[in-house]
């Protein structure tokens, strides 16, 4: 095993053990529960041996905030990866997703609106949105005709 990977395990393991102590003093938030599970799945495996201490953690999360995007991702990639289970993993992406998308629609109508109070153009704001849609389809070679519907 190389050295950079002994010390990422120490420092995980390190990092595991202080959120293990914060524990005992009061509840994890949903943030330090996902921390928790990915320095468990990171970790040497001496602090805590069970990578499905992983799985609880993010568990542990959503049941603070089913919405907790970093936690469905986290779980997701836990039961595809880890367990091997597309099955399990597809409805956690998907929610994420859901999520993510509603929290950039709120974003980019803010930009938008903010964009039309300091420019006083439609114009900017048109071409912020047409460059967030180009960027996203040139990021992902998403097809920029859709198909129609019949």
């Amino acid at each position: 095993m190389s050295n950079s990977i002994k010390l990422s395990e120490r420092n995980a393991d390190e990092m595991l053990a202080k959120i293990i102590e914060i524990e005992k003093e009061r509840p994890l938030s949903p943030m330090e529960l996902v921390w928790k599970g990915r320095y468990v799945q990171m970790g040497s495996g001496e602090v805590i041996s069970d990578y499905r201490e992983a799985q609880l953690a993010f568990r542990a999360a959503l049941d603070i905030d089913e919405s907790f995007a970093p936690a469905l991702l986290e779980l997701g990639w836990f039961y595809y990866a880890v367990e091997d289970s597309a099955t399990t993993a597809l409805p956690l992406f998907e929610k994420a997703l859901a999520v993510s998308l509603e929290q950039m629609k709120e974003a980019t109508k803010g930009i938008r609106d903010c964009l039309e109070d300091l420019q006083s153009s439609r114009a900017v704001t048109e071409d912020f949105l047409h460059n967030i849609i180009r960027a996203a389809l040139e990021e992902e070679n998403l097809p920029r005709d859709l198909p129609e519907e019949d």
